[in-house]
């Protein structure tokens, strides 16, 4: 390590390795689904036990179903998320997200880890009130999944001078620091230079997993390590793949490490602000923080607004008479531009530069010096909006998912600005 804050760039290496994406799937079909209720009861493959789902409605959307059947699959035996999804389908067969069109609709319920034995060796369905169709096609019918990543792997190591070693074997599933400890243990010309830690990309490890090696304190370019097979118990699962890069490389490159603020500590005789940058502490320019109180300048004690040609007039006291002393003009949740040839001292007009937006509203007027206030007394104007069509008024999805077309006057233009409530009632 150089002298003071200096020191060289530590170089991070990233390795992974992932199984095929394939996952356990189970599908449900229902046919001329009514607003009745059935269960589900699944049979473990591996105990022969029954677990019901909850009741479950058979126009009911892929997140309840979810929701039905989550208490099976996260058993510990499964151990496993699921994710399911709808499809609707008319009657000649084609995708279809009009619920007065569907003739049948089919979930699939996915599990989200890896695993050796299908999920359910049985499904069956107890209807409660429901009339509908229901078939239920098990994981083998539809798809089973890829084989888990299993057994055990090695760290190869690789020196400056290509010297190759390697960790002793790991399970898959170990803990990142058994990992660090397992390859500084077999490959000793690495012992007390480099940190392991998990990284994302996979919830489960049986479908994949990945560290980052992180070298300290060490004063040559190192090798690119992998992941290899153990000899005797070696990596099992379907298609698996094997990754390694160099996210930072080496550099004898200098740099500074951040100065601590203590150090930076200055004594003042104004009122200072704190600086933030994303929610992070910051220094301020020149170390200058000072806060200075200005009193505002100028009143607004009266405006027009002509909504025919989106005209605003303001008229007050001391506003300003030079377009470089006002930052903007805004009026209900537009922008103004000034017509410079009207400022005087007393008045200002200007045009919106887009169509108002329904509300009530009094003109926000800013100068260099700040908010120009307004007159206790100002009144506000009020924008009326209309609606003039909707589209489509009629056959619309009960389950959502359609787009509306709503046109009008002096509808909100910016939903950053707004909030829009639309409310339907049955016909």
């Amino acid at each position: 390590m150089a002298g003071g804050h200096h020191q060289d760039m530590k170089e991070i290496q990233k390795v992974y390795v992932s199984t095929s994406s394939e996952r356990d799937t189970t599908r449900i079909n229902i046919t001329n689904a009514d607003d009745g209720e059935y269960m589900l009861v699944f049979t473990n493959t591996r105990n022969n036990e029954n677990v019901k789902s909850s009741r479950i409605s058979a126009k009911a959307s892929a997140k309840t179903v979810e929701n039905a059947v989550k208490g099976y699959y996260n058993k510990n035996d499964i151990n496993s998320g699921v994710k399911v999804n709808m499809t609707m389908y008319d009657e000649s067969g084609n995708v279809t997200t009009n619920a007065t069109e569907e003739s049948f609709r089919v979930y699939h319920l996915v599990l989200n880890r890896a695993m050796w034995l299908k999920s359910a060796s049985k499904i069956q369905v107890i209807k409660i009130s429901t009339k509908a169709d229901i078939k239920v096609d098990l994981p083998e019918d539809v798809q089973l999944s890829a084989n888990p990543l299993g057994n055990y792997y090695k760290v190869k190591c690789v020196d400056h001078e290509g010297y190759e070693s390697f960790s002793e074997r790991i399970k898959v599933g170990t803990s990142q620091y058994h990992i660090e400890n397992a390859i500084m243990r077999g490959c000793d010309r690495f012992y007390d230079t480099l940190h392991v830690n998990y990284v994302g990309g996979w919830a489960y490890d049986q479908n994949g997993f990945s560290f980052i090696i992180r070298f300290v304190g060490l004063g040559n370019d190192p090798g690119q390590f992998e992941i290899v097979p153990d000899e005797e118990s070696p990596l099992s699962g379907s298609n698996i793949t094997y990754t390694s890069e160099t996210l930072v490389p080496y550099s004898s490159n200098l740099f500074y490490e951040p100065i601590p603020f203590e150090m930076l500590k200055t004594y003042e005789t104004e009122p200072q602000v704190i600086v933030k940058v994303k929610d992070l502490p910051a220094v301020c320019h020149n170390l200058t923080c000072d806060f200075h109180y200005t009193e505002p300048v100028g009143v607004v004690e009266s405006f027009t607004f002509d909504e025919s040609n989106n005209k605003l007039v303001i008229t007050g006291t001391n506003l300003t008479e030079t377009l470089d002393q006002i930052r903007y003009v805004e009026f209900a949740l537009s922008t103004c531009t000034v017509d410079e040839s009207t400022l005087s001292n007393t008045t200002i007009e200007c045009t919106l530069d887009y169509d108002p937006t329904c509300g009530d509203f009094v003109p926000k007027l800013t100068s260099i010096h700040g908010v120009v206030l307004n007159a206790d007394d100002l009144a506000p104007q009020t924008i009326s909006c209309s609606v003039s069509s909707v589209h489509p008024e009629t056959g619309l999805n009960l389950l959502g998912g359609d787009n509306i077309t709503i046109s009008g006057q002096y509808l909100p233009h910016n939903l950053e600005t707004s909030t829009v409530d639309i409310k339907f009632t049955d016909a």
